[in-house]
């Protein structure tokens, strides 16, 4: 799946925040829960300032499986 906007959902809460496109491919995160979960190597349209900051933020989070979520399951 390389689609960013359909692929799972925080497994804590069910909810996602952005994708942050990094060195390391493309990634969805749940900042509440400082989770993140690989989404494609695809790549997003990023400067090279902004991959750094994304590195350092995604290194500092969780790598989870992600949840598909359907309906209101919490």
């Amino acid at each position: 799946m390389s689609n960013s906007d359909s692929v799972g959902y925080c497994p804590d809460c069910g909810q996602r925040d952005e994708c942050l496109t990094s060195s390391q491919g493309n990634w969805r995160v749940c900042h509440q829960h400082r989770a993140r979960w690989f989404v494609s190597f695809d790549p997003l349209p990023a400067s090279r300032d902004a991959m750094l900051i994304n590195d350092a933020l995604l290194n500092s989070y969780d790598e989870v499986s992600p949840v598909n979520c359907t309906g209101d399951w919490f």
